[in-house]
């Protein structure tokens, strides 16, 4: 079922609010434990920035083989 304004968001929100579908809680984590998580937060940012670059690069290293084999292949025929 999709919603596409907030006041249907809210009314089926509350509805599964209502049946106890839906839990209404937050939780902090220990102060202790704080560091971690952000540890972990900053480690996944800096992977999901890395990801793109290590693609680029990949393509281009096949695109360099590629040409080198096209051109070791004409160079042998």
């Amino acid at each position: 079922m999709k919603h596409r304004c907030d006041e249907s968001d809210a009314r089926y929100l509350a509805h599964l609010l209502r049946l106890g579908l839906l839990v209404a809680e937050g939780y902090i984590i220990p102060k202790n434990r704080r560091a971690m998580r952000d540890l972990a937060r900053k480690r996944m940012q800096l992977v999901s920035n890395a990801v793109p670059g290590l693609l680029r690069s990949n393509r281009r290293c096949s695109v360099i083989r590629g040409a080198r084999q096209q051109k070791h292949d004409r160079t042998t025929d």
